[in-house]
């Protein structure tokens, strides 16, 4: 999921060299080219190796990825992405969830329903 511990502790790996280490599986398998499922975040990393490595795939199919990285503001969504995750490791689900709630509207709006919430102790069965 976009870390690697191979060379010490944990680090996030950018795109690039997602697609770098997919070609490096690609090629210690024995193969010149793969078809590649890539799902959820694997889609960015598939459309980076199309764009980086097109020669090595024969078929491309990404499904549910995040494109946040295609639309005009991306940086400032990635770099909320990132806030969320560091909230994360550092706080736990709560401590995130405060940060991302709030950006969803109309859960506020009057009249409406407050929706429920899990109980705290199943709270890891959200994730």
């Amino acid at each position: 999921m976009s870390s690697s511990t191979v060379d010490g502790p944990k680090k996030l790996l950018s795109p690039p060299n997602q697609a770098r280490d997919i070609v490096a599986i690609i090629k210690a398998l024995g193969f010149e080219k793969a078809s590649i499922f890539a799902n959820s975040l694997g889609g960015i990393f598939g459309f980076q190796l199309a764009v980086d490595h097109p020669e090595m795939i024969n078929h491309l199919i990404c499904h549910e990825n995040p494109t946040v990285m295609l639309i005009p503001d991306a940086s400032e969504r990635f770099e909320r992405i990132l806030l969320l995750q560091h909230a994360y490791r550092e706080s736990g689900l709560l401590g995130a969830s405060q940060l991302y709630s709030p950006k969803f509207p109309g859960y506020d709006d009057p009249g409406l329903e407050k929706p429920g919430s899990p109980p705290h102790r199943k709270l890891g069965e959200f994730l």
